[in-house]
């Protein structure tokens, strides 16, 4: 019944950095977390039942996804062996057109 899993994780590119968001169940019993080869703490004050967040610079490491699916292992309190499931990876490039919004609405104030 404790036992955490995770049933999707989406990947959000923003410039040079990668936002990991993990979803899943019983994630509050993690203290850490692999996805796709890439390790993070976390720490209790971070986490929900049902989702992890965190981010990564592009250069400190590479996520890796095969096939649409990435690998995750959870490392558990309540078992001595990590857990790891192979799910579906959700790619999202995404660009912020805020300082264009920005200065247009200016340009219609001057």
């Amino acid at each position: 019944m404790l036992r955490p899993s995770v049933t999707s994780v989406e990947l959000h590119s923003h410039g040079n950095e990668l936002a990991i968001v993990v979803e899943g169940s019983n994630l509050w019993f993690c203290y850490q977390i692999s996805i796709g080869g890439h390790t993070v703490q976390t720490p209790a004050h971070d986490l929900s039942g049902t989702s992890i967040q965190f981010n990564i610079q592009r250069e400190e490491s590479k996520v890796k996804v095969e096939e649409g699916k990435v690998m995750a292992i959870l490392y558990s309190l309540f078992s001595k062996k990590p857990l790891s499931e192979e799910v579906p990876a959700l790619q999202k490039v995404s660009v912020s057109y805020r300082y264009c919004d920005h200065y247009s609405d200016l340009q219609s104030v001057i």
